[in-house]
């Protein structure tokens, strides 16, 4: 099962995280591409962090990339198999 790591900082992310129940058609009207957070908007940065578990044989794939220790060896470079 895929979980996102993620959160989209986005205007209708944001109206969805307070209103799960928005109508569609109120979000179908809203600006659909409007950043609410991201690096440089503001002085101080607020990062939402959070713990996962991990077992051997979890896969951790970054879309954006990462910089580790990983050989280049590794079938896909964005993805690193846990207790290799």
């Amino acid at each position: 099962m895929l979980e996102p790591l993620t959160v989209d900082h986005s205007l209708v992310s944001d109206v969805l995280e307070g209103y799960p129940d928005a109508d569609d058609q109120l979000l179908a009207r809203m600006p659909q591409h409007v950043v609410t957070r991201a690096l440089g908007m503001e002085e101080s940065l607020k990062v939402p962090v959070r713990t996962l578990r991990v077992v051997a044989g979890d896969v951790i794939y970054a879309l954006l990339g990462w910089v580790d220790r990983r050989s280049s060896t590794d079938p896909d470079p964005r993805a690193h198999r846990v207790g290799k």
